[in-house]
């Protein structure tokens, strides 16, 4: 793990999931499969989240 401060990363990390509900919420799972850009949204953020924690 970094030296960064592990407050600093568990928010990084919540930051992402708050984004990701935020992009997925009231969406049927076949739009949002159809929805490329809201798609590589969420692929965008689960990225930053595995960076992060390295």
């Amino acid at each position: 793990m970094s030296k960064r401060d592990i407050k600093v990363i568990l928010k990084d990390i919540l930051d992402e999931v708050t984004k990701i509900e935020k992009f997925t919420k009231d969406i049927h799972y076949e739009i949002f499969l159809n929805d490329e850009m809201r798609y590589y949204a969420v692929i965008r953020c689960l990225e930053i989240i595995g960076e992060a924690v390295l």
